[in-house]
């Protein structure tokens, strides 16, 4: 199987994961500007994917389902 390695030299394509987790003394919209910036790293260091996940009824994330 040919698959294109656009991840240095791993031998399988990487992907990103950001919780987007707001810690004591950090605002929502700091958050997304870091996930923001971890988005754009990972592009340029060639990253297959950025994904955010998602939270239910957590107080602690700068995406929550609520």
């Amino acid at each position: 199987m040919n698959i294109p390695n656009n991840s240095g030299n791993a031998p399988f394509v990487l992907s990103v994961l950001d919780n987007a987790f707001t810690g004591v003394g950090h605002t929502i919209e700091g958050t997304i500007q870091e996930m923001i910036a971890l988005a754009k790293l990972a592009d340029k260091r060639g990253f297959e994917r950025f994904w955010m996940s998602e939270h239910h009824a957590t107080e602690s994330c700068a995406f929550g389902s609520r």
